[in-house]
């Protein structure tokens, strides 16, 4: 059985479990969810920085996840790729991955269904997310909250199967018989000099954009 090393814990995230179970409980402690919550939440976008910038924003959501749903079969992770050059969605399709806290079993049954559904957008290739920490980040999280949940990693560039692809998935999991929440893992728009982006300026008005 294949199994997924981390590769940016240590430095995205502790290195540690000791050190990451802290950081966790140290995010989730920083903003709980409010009550104004959706009546059923499926989904939730959360960023992929390292921890210092972004955990507490990615606590969150998935404390959220956790205040509605005491039990998540799956997690659908759609990660951005930094380092995947591929033009088709990437799923991670068997085996496990490894965190600081630990392994988690990848949903092979539903990586199957996705493959075979979606054959023109979506390919196996564990290796596109050999290098990437998109969805990585987020593995300690689940695996804290939901220790038993299993996971199916979807590496996604910016192409037009993104879309479908989304759609797609939504299809297969309705009636899938398991409770899944999907998850997208994104920092949204990269704004600023420093990205090479600044379509409305650097002062208020970019800010109000």
């Amino acid at each position: 059985m294949q199994t997924r090393k981390p590769v940016v814990a240590g430095q995205f995230y502790p290195g540690s479990r000791q050190s990451c179970v802290a950081e966790i409980e140290d995010c989730l402690a920083q903003h709980p969810p409010g009550q104004d919550l959706p009546q059923t939440i499926v989904g939730g976008i959360v960023p992929h920085a390292g921890w210092t910038f972004s955990g507490a924003l990615a606590a969150i959501v998935f404390s959220a996840v956790k205040q509605q749903h005491e039990k998540v079969d799956t997690f659908v992770i759609f990660g951005a790729a930094h380092s995947y050059f591929g033009d088709v969605p990437a799923v991670y399709q068997t085996g496990s991955w490894t965190t600081p806290l630990g392994d988690v079993v990848i949903d092979e049954d539903l990586a199957e269904a996705v493959l075979s559904t979606c054959t023109s957008q979506a390919v196996s290739d564990s290796g596109a997310h050999s290098s990437e920490h998109s969805i990585e980040v987020q593995v300690p999280f689940i695996q804290y909250l939901f220790p038993d949940a299993e996971i199916l990693p979807i590496l996604v560039p910016p192409s037009e199967q993104a879309i479908s692809l989304g759609e797609a998935v939504g299809g297969i999991i309705s009636p899938a018989g398991k409770k899944i929440v999907c998850i997208g893992s994104t920092d949204l728009t990269h704004y600023g000099p420093r990205y090479g982006y600044t379509p409305m300026g650097t002062g208020a008005e970019a800010l109000q954009w």
